[in-house]
């Protein structure tokens, strides 16, 4: 299923995620089941099933993701900067700081490269979350990044931030087995920006797990770990300005 999330660019910003991590099967791997996207203005989610260890990212504002993927999502990263005014989104001397990726470490690597922000995110979940594909502001223009992850998923969860004005600035979750000795990924994820939260996204009956959380700064790039059929892990970027 594909959820689409739209926000109101110019007003609303990405500013958190959080979800859960972990396996949802006994012996599987460890992917993302769910996830949440908080804006400055409201929370979207959970997208997926929150089971398995929770994680949360917070922060001024997000620019990138990074992880591991496969068939599902199963490990996330983020790409943060710091700034205190909107008007500093756009500008010069930054500076990157690197956080996860937390969830499991099956699948491939990927990383989405830095940018000015992000514009918006989207989710797809069945018993975990399966992918993530998130589209970049850079110089005013919007860049579509690839898809991480698995193909296919119950539901579908799209999240529009209203950028420049929202910005993503955290990002909470938890990550973990879904089944009995299976492997670890990520559950829920909740996207927390400077006016509201989204989510959690996830399965709300795949219990709780490990907690993970990004320190607030401004989400400019995603690094989303490592993807497979499963979101494994997830990890951020923080820019300091």
């Amino acid at each position: 299923m594909v959820v689409e999330i739209k926000l109101d660019y110019l007003t609303q910003f990405l500013i958190s995620i959080s979800g859960y991590y972990g396996s949802i099967t006994e012996g599987g791997s460890v992917i993302v089941p769910s996830l949440f996207l908080e804006t400055n203005m409201k929370i979207f989610g959970p997208f997926g099933i929150e089971q398995g260890a929770p994680f949360s990212l917070p922060g001024e504002m997000l620019v990138g993701f990074h992880g591991w993927s496969s068939k599902y999502l199963d490990s996330i990263g983020v790409y943060m900067i710091r700034t205190t005014h909107v008007s500093r989104v756009l500008g010069i001397s930054k500076k990157f700081l690197s956080f996860g990726p937390w969830g499991g470490d099956g699948g491939m690597i990927f990383d989405d490269g830095n940018y000015t922000g992000v514009r918006e995110v989207d989710l797809t979940r069945s018993g975990g979350l399966v992918s993530i594909r998130v589209c970049y502001e850079q110089n005013v223009n919007m860049i579509w990044e690839n898809k991480h992850g698995g193909s296919g998923g119950l539901k579908h969860h799209k999240i529009v931030f209203n950028y420049p004005y929202e910005m993503l600035t955290h990002i909470t979750g938890y990550y973990g087995s879904m089944i009995l000795r299976g492997p670890t990924v990520l559950k829920t994820i909740t996207f927390h920006t400077n006016k509201r939260s989204y989510g959690p996204f996830g399965d709300p009956q795949a219990g709780l797990g490990v907690l993970m959380r990004s320190p607030n700064s401004r989400a400019t790039r995603t690094r989303l770990g490592q993807s497979s059929s499963l979101t494994m892990s997830f990890q951020v970027r923080v820019e300091l300005s």
